[in-house]
């Protein structure tokens, strides 16, 4: 009998700890709609903004991401570029391969900054920082790292400030929703532990 209680104890416990160790669904953002702020301010400094590869623009003007793949708490955008650019090929600022990561509450993404055909930078960023706001979205902020690489390439008159609100992304999956294995873990562990508290009392 005893024996049959510890067991009961040991599995429930086990369950619970294991529901708790399981990463919560990953992140599914799809599109990033451009502060209105943002969007004017572009355009007064004549800098479109473009989205190609597997992403594209959206009909009210959002920037459509592809997803790629999913990890713990992680979305992927490999192949979708975000390109800012002053009409021509010559002086541009792109981000390739975002991944939005809920663990660190960065989107680190590979920046490439050209000038008047001159690569001022290439490499991978820290390039917005994510903050949930009340409906359930993420308001999404330029790093000062990525805005610096901005300002090298566009100049003073044209870049974007570290802390500034470049959009808002909508998600497809709440991060603190369980999944559903997660659910059947815990309820596994409640069960568990309620049979041997009822075998306790009888």
């Amino acid at each position: 009998m005893l024996n049959r209680r510890m067991l009961s104890v040991a599995l429930g416990a086990c369950a619970l700890m294991l529901s708790a160790a399981l990463p919560a669904a990953a992140i599914q953002i799809t599109e990033i709609t451009v502060k209105p702020a943002s969007a004017a301010q572009f355009a007064a400094d004549g800098i479109l903004i473009d989205v190609t590869d597997n992403g594209g623009i959206g009909t009210l003007g959002e920037l459509l991401l592809n997803v790629s793949g999913v990890a713990p708490g992680v979305v992927m955008h490999d192949g979708t570029r975000i390109e800012f650019n002053m009409g021509n090929s010559r002086t541009r600022y792109a981000i390739e391969d975002l991944a939005f990561d809920w663990n660190t509450g960065y989107a680190t993404g590979f920046v490439g900054g050209i000038k008047n055909r001159d690569v001022l930078f290439a490499g991978v960023l820290n390039v917005f920082k994510l903050f949930m706001a009340p409906d359930g979205s993420f308001e999404v902020v330029w790093t000062q790292e990525a805005a610096d690489v901005f300002q090298m390439v566009f100049g003073a008159n044209g870049g974007v400030d570290g802390g500034v609100d470049f959009g808002k992304a909508i998600v497809g999956a709440d991060p603190h929703v369980p999944e559903p294995g997660t659910l059947i873990l815990m309820m596994g562990g409640i069960v568990g532990l309620a049979r041997f508290g009822r075998r306790t009392r009888s």
